[in-house]
């Protein structure tokens, strides 16, 4: 085509993290966005929400909607997770874990319109 990156087929994406795409080969290969959480990390920075977000940004600039839809997936199964750590209230009550405000800036800020992400955010608050 008349791309410039045609001709070496080769595309850059110099503001993408190497480790979300590296994130983002792995949900390819295994159909899972399986980011987790060091056990040593402080759960209030929400490192792993924030991680999707970006997977879910890449995801969206490169119109990959079977993936955007997995990252959806796990986001919501991850604040529907119970875990002591990261929930609060009385004891048998549901829990919902928001992600933090980063992650939800991320998504803001590398989406347009309407896309399962800003849906799910919409629905969690």
């Amino acid at each position: 085509g008349p791309w410039s990156s045609s001709a070496d087929k080769t595309i850059h994406l110099p503001e993408d993290d190497p480790t979300v795409f590296t994130h983002y080969i792995q949900l390819l290969y295994i159909s899972t966005a399986s980011i987790k959480q060091p056990e040593t990390a402080d759960p209030s920075l929400d490192q792993e929400n924030l991680d999707l977000a970006r997977l879910y940004v890449l995801a969206h600039k490169l119109q990959d909607t079977h993936s955007q839809n997995l990252i959806v997936s796990t986001m919501l199964l991850k604040s529907r997770a119970l875990t002591p750590s990261l929930t609060s209230g009385p004891p048998g009550q549901p829990t919902i874990f928001l992600p933090n405000v980063q992650a939800i800036n991320t998504i803001h800020g590398g989406t347009g319109g309407a896309c399962g992400a800003r849906r799910l955010l919409a629905d969690l608050h």
